[in-house]
């Protein structure tokens, strides 16, 4: 049995770990988060989404005021505003991708510090600060992250074979139905890029040079493949019961599912 009574710093992934099906940060979790930090435990949220959404979900569970988002393609300090590490797309790379997904009839989202641009806006994006996107030079931030998402399998393949031509980028997380290549009409495909290095797991390496703490002493929760890098940066690691089988092939331990507060009984009954 791995020692976790000298746990310093807990990595969490969001969606389907952190967070339940519906969405929701529990009590319960949020008060064994609480209880941890009280006890000088950095609590740090990874995740493959923007910085603004994984900032929001920091502190709405009162974790420690850094965390790692878009991938690995971001480490923020919300506390002081301060950017610690980013990668950022170069702007011929955002044309070739804005171009080909205009063409090709692929929805881009290209995610930066504190704002999104998209070739298609949804109704509910006009109140938020998200930018209709049409050429390049629309795009006035550096972006860290680009998402693509199509109903049409056969379009977003195609632009697949289009991104691993490109060697300054990198494909990090593809949606379930696209990875096992399964056609179904209006189902939803999508995939994150990054650039290229970039990854849950290198972050995680620079925040614990940072921190000046070793990997012995570290611990992630995580559910999904695009975990699977995070998983390799920490010294043990920890699937949802709702996980992926593949992840849960590589883990230490399986805890409850995300909905059944996976995250909190772990670390009540086994670090605290």
């Amino acid at each position: 049995m791995k020692n976790l009574k000298n746990i310093k710093v807990i990595f969490i992934d969001i969606d389907g770990t952190l967070t339940n099906d519906k969405n929701e940060i529990t009590e319960y979790t949020k008060s064994v988060i609480k209880k941890a930090v009280s006890k000088g435990i950095y609590i740090i949220i990874c995740s493959g989404r923007t910085n603004g959404y994984v900032v929001e979900k920091s502190r709405e569970c009162n974790a420690s005021n850094i965390v790692i988002s878009s991938n690995g393609a971001m480490i923020f300090d919300y506390l002081n505003n301060k950017k610690i590490f980013e990668s950022n797309f170069n702007m011929n790379i955002l044309e070739k991708i804005l171009n080909y997904a205009i063409k090709f009839k692929v929805e881009a989202t290209f995610n930066s510090t504190y704002k999104r641009y998209r070739t298609k806006m949804r109704e509910k994006d006009y109140n938020k600060n998200i930018v209709k996107v049409n050429k390049v030079t629309d795009i006035d931030d550096i972006v860290s992250q680009i998402v693509l998402d199509s109903n049409e399998y056969k379009n977003i393949k195609d632009f697949q074979y289009f991104i691993e031509t490109l060697n300054e980028v990198e494909i990090c997380n593809v949606s379930e139905n696209l990875q096992q290549n399964k056609i179904n009409i209006n189902d939803d495909y999508w995939m994150d890029l990054v650039v290229r290095g970039n990854s849950k797991g290198n972050a995680i390496r620079k925040v614990l040079q940072i921190l000046n703490i070793e990997k012995e002493d570290t611990i992630c929760f995580g559910d999904q493949e695009n975990d699977t890098p995070m998983f390799e940066a920490v010294g043990i690691k920890v699937a949802m019961g709702n996980a992926v089988g593949n992840l849960k092939k590589k883990a230490d331990f399986v805890t409850f599912s995300n909905n059944e507060n996976g995250v909190a009984k772990f670390i009540e009954e086994n670090i605290l």
